[in-house]
């Protein structure tokens, strides 16, 4: 177990020195630059009034400024609170106002273009902003004001971050500083981040993205940071600049396929994909492992236990290749987690039988930030009641039914969205799926499937009915099935299941939760 982030992240500082910590765009900067440009913030903040306890809000696209930042607060004591750009201004008017934060750090950029709306959403909000212009810079060693470097203990608060929110109003979710440390660790372990690594990160550092970077520099490895996914500056890296990892969701895999499908280009530089944050379906990933030479490493978390709750290997992925049921788990418990099956009468469920996915991990959350009611259904004995649906086989892999807020009950007959979307997804020409219930006079609910085609292929809509006849159970085949240009997604890149509901639910007598 690991007590601190800080001293970790001190140590490689001073040890790398010259290496290049990060690279975004042209911009590259070392180790030693890293701390200094920490310095930097450090000065900024603590002249905005900034000590030790607050809670300060992060709004940054994806820039080294994140990182720097996070390492000031460390050093600060301050508790992190990152925020998702993407989200709209009232959305992070409510995490600033929830959350307590005293203050918000952002680009001048994003200071214009999103201050306005975000007091204009809370204007009772009392918090001052920093901006670091178009970036910060140091050209030398930087004198930090006394007192400024205060960090706080193993126990303290560190971060809150906030949950999707596809269900309602997110909840904060608060981490303490041994659970921070303990969580990069469990990133380097599972994650197989090697120190000669150049890892590109692209999703939000404000999500999962920001602790593979943290993890990346605690080894000693090089970010290449990008503000967006493009598959041709993934192809680029892995050709051009030397990049061996990277951290995709589902969705950036599939046009990774797409890209190379029948090109003949070798990425035989890119040594690890680490996927995540909702399934892939078989068929897909089966084409991943003949399509391109990375090692595959599957995650499964929540934010209340970062990422790394379960684990499917690069071994697990290469003996799936002779035992493809392999590929229906998310893997076995991680090296620092735990992970157990909670029956209906709240016993252990026998292998083989569904329940609640239970967590638990010396990085679980420490709670709900002013929820004690939720934090309390949340924590039971130590455990982390997920909310997932899911059975142990008699290998202890984890496989993943459903979320339970997307379990479909139609007929009296539960239905798993993602076992339908597995099915559907199989047939020829579809890109992407996603499944979720709508209201029925007859059935309660009925199954409703949302497709996305791939780019240049068509889909026979009756062909697809047929299929689906012919490979799902009577109640569980789609009432319906809508040809989709593109799938909502949240700020994090997952299906957004909320808004797909939302036409159907608005006037109906009860949400689906």
């Amino acid at each position: 177990m690991i007590d601190h982030p800080l001293p970790l992240l001190e140590r490689s500082i001073a040890q790398r020195g010259p290496k290049t910590a990060m690279r975004f765009g042209d911009r590259e900067i070392s180790y030693t630059e890293y701390g200094r440009l920490a310095e930097v913030a450090m000065t900024r903040l603590w002249e905005a009034g900034v000590r030790r306890g607050d809670r300060v809000g992060l709004l940054f696209t994806n820039s080294p400024e994140f990182m720097v930042t996070d390492l000031a607060l460390l050093r600060m004591g301050a508790v992190e609170v990152p925020i998702n750009p993407m989200l709209a201004d009232g959305d992070i008017a409510y995490l600033m106002a929830h959350s307590g934060a005293t203050c918000l750090v952002t680009l001048e950029d994003l200071a214009q273009s999103r201050l306005p709306g975000i007091r204009s959403a809370e204007p009772r909000g009392n918090w001052r902003h920093v901006s670091f212009g178009d970036g910060l810079r140091a050209d030398g060693p930087v004198e930090v004001p006394a007192g400024a470097l205060d960090p706080s203990g193993p126990g303290d608060d560190a971060v809150i971050f906030y949950t999707g929110g596809t269900t309602g109003r997110p909840k904060g979710v608060v981490h303490t500083n041994a659970s921070v440390g303990t969580n990069w660790l469990a990133h380097i372990i599972e994650g197989e981040i090697r120190r000669e690594d150049v890892l590109q990160l692209s999703s939000p550092l404000s999500h999962s993205a920001g602790r593979f970077a943290a993890a990346a520099f605690i080894r000693g490895a090089t970010v290449e940071l990008g503000v967006k996914y493009s598959v041709d500056d993934l192809i680029s890296g892995v050709l051009h600049r030397g990049v061996t990892w990277t951290f995709l969701v589902p969705t950036m895999i599939y046009q990774l396929l797409d890209a190379i499908d029948g090109t003949g280009e070798d990425l035989a530089g890119l040594q690890t994909i680490v996927y995540g944050a909702s399934p892939i379906t078989p068929a897909r990933l089966r084409q991943a492992l003949s399509t391109v030479r990375a090692g595959f490493i599957q995650l499964y978390g929540q934010t209340e236990c970062p990422n790394w709750g379960t684990t499917l290997s690069k071994t697990d992925h290469r003996r799936a290749l002779d035992e493809p049921e392999l590929l229906t788990s998310c893997g076995a418990s991680g090296t620092l987690c735990e992970v157990s099956i909670a029956a209906e009468d709240g016993g252990v469920a026998a292998p083989g039988d569904v329940g609640e996915v239970q967590l638990r991990s010396p990085y679980l959350m420490r709670g709900y930030l002013d929820n004690p009611e939720a934090t309390s259904e949340a924590l039971v004995d130590g455990w982390l009641r997920t909310g997932d649906l899911g059975l142990l086989d008699p290998n202890g892999y984890l496989h993943l039914k459903d979320r339970a807020k997307d379990m479909i009950i139609s007929g009296g007959m539960n239905v798993y969205s993602s076992e339908v979307e597995s099915v559907l997804q199989r047939f020829d020409g579809i890109s992407q799926v996603a499944v979720i219930g709508v209201p029925h006079e007859t059935w309660g609910e009925a199954v409703t499937a949302f497709v996305v085609v791939k780019p240049g292929d068509t889909v026979d809509l009756p062909a697809l009915d047929a299929y689906a006849r012919r490979e799902l159970a009577t109640y569980k085949r789609p009432k319906s099935i809508e040809l989709v240009d593109a799938l909502p997604l949240t700020a994090v890149g997952k299906p957004d299941k909320k808004a797909l509901r939302a036409p159907y639910w608005t006037s109906a007598d009860r949400q689906i939760t």
